[in-house]
């Protein structure tokens, strides 16, 4: 359904996978790394952060689809979609620091733009406000503010804008 070029790939999360996926999601929290505290109470709070994240993701969307994002056969990321009745939530994107900025969180954007364009479908996600790079990314893509609460951005892709060509960053 999401077809990205070799040898970039997606595939189903498996319970091999959780190691990955607790380095994905420690890397990903700069803002807490950043306390000044014992490194042992941080790592306690990061994966308490995961763990809400994780089953508020469960809660409200039951459905999403988890892959992993794959370049040359080594996990570089995650992604999480759940398809709509009008749209494909893009729940969470995220990549390793050392594969960021080279095109591979674009190529599954488009991907995941493609097949929401093949079945009528939209696009939605949230992206907080100081996520710079994100943000930049997903209006690059043809991405929209529908609403702004002042910290968190709700963006759009109507299925009726034409998406260009997959093409790297």
């Amino acid at each position: 359904m999401y077809l990205l070029p070799e040898p970039l790939v997606l595939r189903d999360i498996t319970p091999d996978d959780q190691l990955f996926l607790d380095a994905l999601y420690i890397s990903s929290r700069e803002d807490l790394l950043q306390i000044n505290a014992d490194p042992e109470i941080v790592l306690q709070i990061i994966k308490q952060q995961q763990q809400v994240q994780t089953a508020g993701i469960r809660d409200v969307y039951p459905g999403a689809q988890h892959f992993i994002i794959a370049y040359d056969g080594q996990a570089i990321g995650r992604v999480v979609l759940h398809v709509g009745e009008r749209d494909i939530r893009l729940v969470d994107i995220s990549i390793l620091p050392p594969y960021r900025n080279h095109g591979a969180a674009r190529l599954v954007l488009q991907s995941v733009q493609n097949a929401a364009q093949a079945q009528g479908l939209g696009m939605s996600m949230a992206v907080t406000k100081v996520n710079e790079p994100a943000r930049h990314l997903y209006q690059s893509q043809g991405f929209v503010v529908r609403s702004d609460d002042g910290v968190i951005e709700q963006m759009v892709w109507p299925a009726s804008r034409l998406q260009a060509p997959m093409t790297p960053a």
